[in-house]
């Protein structure tokens, strides 16, 4: 009996091994790849001055900020805490860069939901056709001062990000399902213990997966395909490990009956 619930149970866990490398939500980065990077600049300083001179840019009618999006209102807010830039022309920008947008299948995220939309203010400048140009706004704060946002969406890239991740979940969750698999039908007799601990181990890495996002949330974690590839690390020295052991047990077995 007890033999058929260890058999049965490994089963599982090889189905849901399977299961995870196609899941989106399993071993992945919580944020997206790329997006826009988003720079201010106050009224008084050198870079708003500079910016709207060159990029004709017209200072009318700028958006008060409580009409924003509340992402919008959040990049705004985290950009005026960021150090403002100094010697040269455009001193006084601030630089927030990109944001962390969340991808949307999570139960719980720390970042912005959506990219943060700015107004776009008029300008008057003329670009060679073809050539991609930064946007630009005009925000209003609670205390009335004016800041010019620019917006660099940097154009379309192709990321390989997600071929990436699902690359590396295969070569995780696939050679281990592979292995627990012949495990369990070379050794559901003699040694139903080990694969109970080998599919225990299986169960780790399915629930560790799953986690895995929630965790890069945590700062100082790092994210992407380096820490990943610690995992898969792990999990090949497991496999190592198990065929060597039963390797030796198999050697023991055969001396044991005198067929070695």
């Amino acid at each position: 009996m007890k033999v058929k619930v260890t058999t049965l149970f490994s089963i599982l866990v090889v189905f849901f091994l399977f299961a995870t490398i196609v899941h989106p939500m399993s071993l992945t980065n919580p944020y997206h790849k790329s997006g826009p990077s988003y720079e201010i600049s106050h009224e008084p300083t050198n870079a708003f001055k500079e910016t709207v001179r060159e990029k004709n840019i017209s200072t009318s009618n700028p958006t008060p900020v409580d009409d924003l999006s509340s992402d919008a209102q959040r990049a705004f807010e985290e950009a005026k805490d960021q150090p403002r830039r100094s010697g040269d022309r455009y001193a006084g920008s601030q630089y927030l860069g990109s944001v962390n947008v969340c991808k949307d299948y999570l139960y719980y995220c720390n970042g912005y939901t959506d990219s943060p939309e700015f107004p776009t203010a008029e300008t008057h400048e003329n670009s060679p056709s073809g050539v991609y140009s930064p946007q630009y706004g005009l925000v209003e704060d609670t205390d009335g001062e004016i800041y010019l946002i620019e917006t660099d969406i940097g154009g379309d890239s192709f990321g390989l990000g997600g071929f990436v991740e699902l690359f590396l979940k295969f070569i995780s969750f696939g050679p281990y399902a592979v292995f627990l698999t012949l495990l369990t039908w070379t050794q559901r007799n003699n040694n139903p213990h080990k694969i109970r601990n080998f599919a225990g181990y299986g169960v780790g890495m399915i629930v560790l997966a799953f986690v895995f996002p929630y965790l890069i949330m945590i700062p100082y974690i790092p994210a992407g395909p380096t820490t990943i590839l610690g995992f898969v690390g792990v999990t090949w020295l497991v496999i190592s490990y198990g065929v060597i052991n039963l390797t030796r047990s198999k050697e023991i077995l055969m001396r044991d009956r005198g067929e070695w």
